[in-house]
């Protein structure tokens, strides 16, 4: 399904990526694994983080993003609105 899951445990984060533009947009993935090892992962709408996160950071100042025609775009996943 398209439900919103919210997870209290504490997690390791074992992905995280995804996009995040100047204007505050966002568009994450996120793979995290719990004490047992048991992974879940899934879009990123949240989070806190309760020690630390290393994260990297790349720039891409010369990307050009197009939106295609209609006729074009793939059909909308049952992520999109």
């Amino acid at each position: 399904g398209n439900e919103i899951r919210q997870f209290h445990e504490r997690y390791e984060i074992t992905s995280l990526v995804g996009t995040i533009c100047a204007d505050g947009q966002h568009h994450l993935h996120m793979g995290l694994g719990d004490k047992r090892g048991v992974g879940v992962g899934g879009h990123l709408l949240e989070a806190t983080i309760f020690t630390t996160c290393e994260i990297v950071l790349g720039e891409c100042s010369d990307l050009e993003v197009r939106v295609l025609p209609k006729q074009k775009q793939k059909q909308k996943s049952s992520y999109e609105s």
